[in-house]
């Protein structure tokens, strides 16, 4: 039986791979292997996202179309001839976007050739008023807080749906070899920008360090160098220059969480936090915060602790109070691993895509 061809649209902005859906996709290749489908990953830019999908058995497809060239309507045009051409050639039935981008040439030829159209809602970037996106056959949230925003209200409730992400277990997992030391060690593992609020984990760090020694962590990209560059002026201003460290991008996090002894997630409003799963499977505790999109799968309290947006010293106590309770901190780590491995695994994941994609497909 002929496999029915799914193309995978990847995020233009993101060629290192360091988004949320990206780094999702990147770590779970292995669940696209399907009896019932076919994927081919097609991208608009060359980066380490693309090199490591090259470097796997999936097809990998360029179309030459930079941001700076949406502006070019000659060199846009020949773009989407391109994929109108490969979607034809390769016999593509239905197209899923990770891409918060509407103008993607992809995007467009998908609309000509009248194929099926998922669009992934991964954020708030996406307009959904755009006449382009309306023409989707479906959106997938990935939680109902983003759901609920009410930048998607016009889009009809028929066409929405939420499926959780879900992410390997085998690439995170406890190793003691990584432990270090006596030194406690609290991280914050997110992109460096203002929407994770990372002055919130800076303030934290100062009430906890005023009742035992602890160091910590910030691990993430720099995506914006003045921000980047007022976090570490409040640092010097609160004398936290000893305990406080950044340690950029990480190329193996698997190690990162695995020399944490807790997680606090700062970000306001985070639409899922794939964060929070990767951590629940290196057993590191987690500190999350209301609102956020995490509240769908981990109940405060069985399977961490949650904390109201912005109050810092409530974050503070949390934290002082878990790290002084091993038994709490073990019944967390326990349950939200069994929860992640049982209900937000990659292969979870992707069954649910595809009985989506089989529905739209009527097959």
């Amino acid at each position: 039986m002929l496999k029915s061809r799914i193309a995978i649209v990847l995020d233009r902005t993101d060629p290192r791979g360091t988004g949320a859906a990206s780094h999702m996709i990147l770590n779970s290749l292995e669940s696209f292997n399907s009896e019932q489908f076919e994927y081919f990953f097609l991208t608009s830019v060359l980066g380490k996202i693309s090199e490591k999908l090259t470097s796997s058995k999936f097809c990998v497809k360029y179309i030459k179309s930079s941001i700076s060239e949406v502006s070019n309507p000659i060199q846009f045009a020949i773009s989407v001839f391109k994929a109108i051409y490969w979607f034809k050639l390769s016999r593509i039935k239905l197209v899923h976007f990770y891409s918060d981008h509407y103008r993607d040439p992809f995007f467009i030829a998908a609309k000509i050739l009248n194929l099926k159209k998922v669009i992934h809602i991964h954020g708030y970037s996406q307009d959904p008023k755009n006449a382009w996106l309306q023409s989707a056959d479906c959106f997938i949230f990935n939680s109902n807080l983003t759901k609920k925003n009410p930048r998607f209200q016009e889009i009809s409730e028929h066409r929405k749906r939420v499926i959780h992400y879900g992410i390997n277990p085998k690439n995170y997992f406890f190793d003691p070899s990584f432990a270090n030391g006596s030194k406690l060690v609290i991280g914050n593992v997110s992109a460096i920008h203002p929407a994770k609020c990372l002055e919130d984990f800076i303030k934290i760090a100062k009430l906890v360090n005023e009742e035992c020694s602890v160091e910590f962590w910030i691990v993430g990209i720099v995506q914006s160098e003045e921000y980047f560059l007022k976090l570490k002026s409040l640092v010097k201003e609160l004398k936290l220059e000893q305990i406080i460290r950044f340690t950029g991008e990480q190329e193996d996090l698997k190690q990162i969480y695995n020399c944490l002894d807790l997680l606090i997630h700062t970000a306001e409003w985070e639409p899922f936090g794939i964060i929070y799963l990767e951590a629940a499977l290196a057993r590191v505790p987690v500190i999350g915060n209301y609102p956020g999109g995490i509240v769908d799968i981990a109940t405060d309290g069985q399977e961490l602790l949650l904390y109201q947006f912005g109050d810092v010293e409530q974050a503070a106590n949390l934290a002082l109070k878990l790290m002084a309770d091993s038994r709490s901190l073990k019944k967390l780590t326990d349950n939200f691993y069994k929860k992640v491995v049982n209900e937000n695994s990659a292969e979870g994941f992707q069954k649910k895509l595809e009985s989506l994609y089989l529905e739209l497909l009527g097959e």
